[in-house]
């Protein structure tokens, strides 16, 4: 682990990136981990999507010069800082069918990820991008801590900081699963039950992760 990267998140008190999806994935992502759209697209994985296909567009075409390598947005996997983001709010009608994976914020510092890092939603013309974490300072923490983002000049896109992992997100690196019903609970736990040998995961029900 670089101790650089863990003690910049020390710093900004990042201790776990947050990513969620519909619960119909959550088989896939035990078996595959938590993959990019491009991966997905390319080795014809089955996932279901509640994705907005304009903003899919937007970033389709936003790519990132990474370690001498051109990377489109669609080949990172997006994180939050926040579960409670605008992007979950637009979607607050499927709550009951979405879980949380909470990440932990040390995979940065895994030698075969890279990572970028954006001061809000990566699809805006206005939002920029970085590579040094001495640039955490960029983002607007005040927004990120906040109940709301609403009081804030340009809140929604700024609550919409991502961290943009390459090229995946390894299973080992998922602390736990969250969800906001019983049902949902049952269903992740009997899918974890045919993977018992290999992989055990926490599964709570949170509804502070919800709207």
């Amino acid at each position: 682990m670089d101790n650089y990267i863990l003690e910049k998140l020390d710093e900004y008190k990042i201790k776990n990136f947050y990513y969620f999806s519909l619960v119909d994935n959550i088989e896939s992502i035990i078996k595959n981990g938590i993959l990019s759209k491009n991966i997905i697209k390319y080795n014809n994985i089955k996932y279901c999507s509640f994705s907005n296909e304009e903003v899919q567009k937007r970033r389709e075409q936003k790519f990132i010069f990474i370690n001498n390598k051109k990377l489109n947005l669609h080949d990172f996997v997006p994180v939050y800082l926040v579960p409670k983001t605008p992007t979950l709010y637009v979607r607050k009608n499927l709550q009951d069918k979405i879980f949380f994976a909470v990440i932990n914020s040390n995979i940065i510092a895994a030698s075969n990820i890279d990572f970028v890092f954006t001061d809000g939603n990566a699809a805006c013309y206005n939002t920029r991008f970085y590579k040094l974490l001495r640039d955490l300072n960029k983002i607007e923490w005040e927004v990120i801590w906040n109940d709301s983002w609403t009081c804030f000049e340009d809140g929604k896109r700024k609550r919409n900081t991502e961290f943009l992992i390459y090229p995946q997100i390894y299973v080992n690196y998922i602390k736990k699963i969250v969800v906001n019903n019983p049902n949902n609970l049952s269903y992740i736990q009997n899918i974890l039950n045919k993977y018992n040998e290999n992989i055990q995961l926490e599964i709570d029900i949170y509804n502070n992760y919800f709207f």
